[in-house]
């Protein structure tokens, strides 16, 4: 389908701490919002260094984190601006995409879930080509018991909700996504390896069962294409959303304004306040 001559920006970061990805993609959304020169839609795509653990906007840091032994392994927190569950960023690869809601309304509707599907079919496509056999969710989750209701509450990946992606049978992207003022920010994480036990002790899931619970329900790249790099997923990913959602693109950096705009949201997301809001 045309986008109309939309021109997207594709913006490719260099590692950062949680605060600073995460206030780069505020910026993004509001230097759309502002309809600024340069900043059109745009898919960025980035990595953590160090590891963060990342709480949706919702969740209660109590009850969702583990503090001590984030502190203990030398890993950071911040909270999202956009929804969903805790996320382990390590080993993987993030996207982000900031657009108009009617840009990709065009494709499968306005709701979250029409925009959601857009943006998994050009995803999805990306993952096929660097070897991951990817479907898109349908969105039934399988039945639960208590206990194990109680350990996904704090994980994004326990189950694939609706047009999110798949392989093998389990989650193997985790997407949240915000709305302003007719704009979306959605970003979701590609984990190319996991290790469960960390990503359990971090979200204070129980030692064994909430491992077993995370190796039950993750897939991760590597599982499936053993020689993808992280540049391998991302060329991949731009050519699967090239294919399905954004015809024209062109490789972009962040305007000096969005710079400037990232370094003061990122005193945001350092601080307590912010991170340990709930």
């Amino acid at each position: 389908m045309s986008d109309g001559g939309v021109v997207w920006r594709i913006i490719r970061s260099e590692p950062a701490d949680g605060a600073w990805n995460m206030a780069v993609d505020e910026a993004l959304l509001e230097a759309a919002l502002a309809g600024g020169p340069g900043s059109g839609p745009t898919l960025r795509f980035y990595t953590w260094q160090p590891p963060c653990l990342s709480l949706g906007y919702f969740q209660q840091a109590a009850r969702s984190a583990n503090v001590e032994e984030l502190a203990r392994r030398g890993y950071t927190l911040v909270r999202r601006p956009t929804g969903g569950r805790g996320v382990l960023h390590a080993d993987e690869l993030t996207y982000s995409i900031v657009a108009p809601v009617g840009l990709l309304a065009a494709y499968d509707g306005p709701s979250v879930t029409g925009t959601y599907l857009a943006i998994s079919r050009g995803l999805a496509e990306g993952l096929r080509l660097a070897g991951v056999p990817c479907e898109i969710a349908s969105g039934r989750r399988h039945a639960r018991t208590t206990a194990e209701a109680r350990l996904a509450s704090a994980a994004c990946f326990d189950a694939p909700s609706s047009y999110e992606l798949t392989a093998g049978g389990r989650k193997i992207v985790g997407s949240a996504q915000t709305r302003r003022g007719g704009v979306l920010l959605q970003h979701g994480s590609i984990p190319m390896t996991m290790d469960h036990a960390t990503a359990a002790a971090v979200m204070g899931l129980p030692e064994g069962s909430g491992a077993e619970m995370l190796a039950r329900s993750v897939a991760t790249v590597k599982e499936f294409a053993p020689e993808c790099t992280v540049e391998d997923l991302a060329a991949a990913l731009m050519e699967g959303l090239r294919r399905h959602l954004m015809p024209q693109a062109r490789p972009g950096a962040l305007t000096p304004e969005e710079v400037e705009r990232a370094e003061s949201l990122r005193l945001k997301y350092l601080s307590d306040e912010w991170n340990f809001m709930r």
